[in-house]
């Protein structure tokens, strides 16, 4: 498969923060960088914008902004996400989005949040955006409109109070990509997340897609790599939540490592190009179909 990231403005002037989010952004300088990336298309702010602009839901994400009342900002942004998910589309949206979709080959599709702020250099911004996987051509309208939704919800509200961010300026591109049926997916930290050794690139992977290990369902395999030569110092198969060693490993019983030495390197070189690219020890969310790596996202790792 051809790795390639395209925005429907086809131009590099569109890669910015402002038009495209962090995580599209990230995802297209690897792209450019010669790093593979699922062939996708970024669905700019501007999109968002345009739907807000001329209706109440500006008035209602303000009013959000002003709630201190942990009830009231829990019925509130349900009340938002409703009104924003059941109202039809426009037909000019629609046509955007299906020109997206039609760019793009396959049948099923991951829809991802990239929100302006999102995977900056002292918030990531993890877990507080929606994105989803396994869309169909149909679906892909009406999830984009749902990772629109989620930049008013508890989580980002509250996280948004914490950090002393305004909410009304959460903005939100979505990136639409074609999906990649992983056989193993995982996250790799380009310093140890712990010892906080730059020399050393720390994995976690599993069988199959990354959401169980998102949502810690599965124990996965840990690997430990030299970043200079790409040496596997220790993998770690048999670690259970409890801390007892077990003779089974993680991942349906899936003995042996989850990744090939081809993967390890793959891997490596990755990482090496993402570190080198944006300046600082970066976390890279990955996923191997057919036997090549691809990256999925690459942030800053922020405590």
């Amino acid at each position: 498969m051809t790795a390639l990231l395209t925005s429907t403005i086809d131009r590099d002037g569109f890669w910015t923060a402002s038009t495209v989010g962090g995580k599209a952004l990230a995802l297209w300088r690897l792209r450019s960088a010669g790093v593979l990336v699922p062939f996708g298309v970024a669905l700019s702010v501007g999109l968002l914008r345009d739907h807000l602009s001329t209706d109440s839901l500006l008035e209602m994400k303000a009013a959000i902004a002003g709630l201190t009342d942990m009830g009231a900002i829990v019925e509130s942004c349900r009340t938002y996400r409703q009104e924003i998910e059941t109202r039809p589309i426009p037909e000019k949206l629609r046509a955007r989005i299906g020109e997206a979709v039609g760019s793009l080959r396959g049948q099923r599709f991951a829809v991802r949040s990239s929100a302006v702020q999102e995977d900056g250099l002292l918030r990531s911004w993890a877990g507080q955006f929606d994105s989803f996987l396994d869309v169909s051509g149909e679906g892909v309208g009406s999830k984009v409109v749902s990772c629109w939704a989620s930049t008013v919800s508890p989580r980002s509200v509250f996280y948004c109070k914490a950090f002393g961010v305004k909410l009304t300026d959460l903005e939100m591109a979505v990136l639409v990509q074609e999906l990649v049926p992983a056989t193993v997916s995982g996250v790799a930290f380009t310093k140890h997340p712990i010892e906080n050794d730059l020399s050393i690139i720390y994995v976690e992977a599993v069988p199959g897609s990354g959401e169980a290990l998102v949502a810690g369902a599965v124990i996965p395999q840990r690997f430990v790599i030299r970043k200079s030569d790409g040496r596997i110092l220790s993998t770690t198969t048999s670690e259970s939540p409890t801390g007892r060693g077990s003779s089974r490993s993680s991942g349906g019983g899936r003995s042996g490592p989850v990744l090939s030495a081809s993967n390890v390197e793959a891997l490596v070189k990755i990482c090496r190009t993402a570190e080198d690219l944006f300046g600082v020890p970066q976390d890279v969310e990955f996923a191997v179909w057919r036997g090549h790596v691809y990256a999925l996202q690459a942030r800053p790792i922020t405590n």
